[in-house]
């Protein structure tokens, strides 16, 4: 069953006892989930990302990873973009078609 580790949040420290400060560099501690690795309160018995128990005191995940904005990401596809031509004279209209052709005129009929 996962539990958490108790870890700065600024120096990244581990912290044996549920404390506020850090003992290192008086930073806040948090309860790091052992399933997702989400920051929790040092309060909280359960993860607020997962619902994972976080009671006990284990090894914690790996921190989740932070992408940046503007930075590409794995999981979204680059999009191709097609760029219009720039603006210049309007297109010439289309040439005019010649009329269709006429039918042929009847034969004429036979005297008798």
């Amino acid at each position: 069953m996962p539990g958490a580790q108790i870890l700065c949040t600024k120096c990244g420290a581990s912290s044996a006892q549920p404390r506020q400060d850090c003992a290192k560099c008086g930073g806040r501690n948090a309860r790091v989930c052992g399933s997702c690795g989400n920051q929790n309160s040092l309060a909280k018995n359960f993860c607020d990302k997962c619902g994972s128990s976080i009671s006990e005191l284990t090894q914690a995940a790996p921190p989740p990873k932070t992408v940046l904005p503007g930075s590409a990401s794995q999981d979204i596809p680059a999009t191709a973009v097609r760029r219009l031509p720039p603006p210049g004279p309007p297109p010439a209209p289309p040439s005019a078609k010649a009329p269709p052709p006429k039918a042929p005129a009847p034969a004429p009929l036979p005297s008798a």
